[in-house]
């Protein structure tokens, strides 16, 4: 299992950092994301892309924004408790988690995952753990 400090982490590393695929971006729609000259590693800093090989064009820009999705986990063994022993589908459902009533010895009320969509590779990370 993961504990705290790993999600913690995986967090900071999935919504921290813009991924490569977000900064592919159509040079002519970039979108100015810093001050002339700035540096590459001031421009990343800031959250923001940098590329400087079209000019011309803003080299440091804003990333495209990331679309995601929910969805519940399919392997049994990687749920994380949204509930407690006994609740019904409904209440589970209510909460925003998902339920399945199988198999016994896991939770069977649990968060979604949000799964990163395009051409990225899949990112999934846990959306509610600030709720701990």
């Amino acid at each position: 299992g993961w504990n705290r400090n790993q999600l913690c982490l995986n967090f900071l590393l999935t919504f921290g950092l813009c991924s490569k695929c977000q900064c592919k971006v159509v040079p002519k729609q970039r979108t100015n994301c810093g001050y002339p000259g700035i540096s590459a590693a001031e421009c990343k800093k800031i959250g923001c892309c940098f590329n400087a090989s079209v000019p011309s064009v803003p080299w440091c820009y804003n990333p495209k924004q990331k679309k995601v999705r929910k969805m519940c986990p399919n392997d049994p063994y990687t749920r994380i408790n949204c509930g407690h022993p006994g609740i019904k589908p409904k209440d589970c459902i209510r909460k925003g988690c998902c339920f399945r009533a199988h198999p016994a010895g896991v939770p069977w009320c649990f968060y979604h995952r949000t799964v990163e969509e395009g051409n990225c590779h899949i990112q999934s990370f846990l959306q509610h753990f600030q709720r701990w």
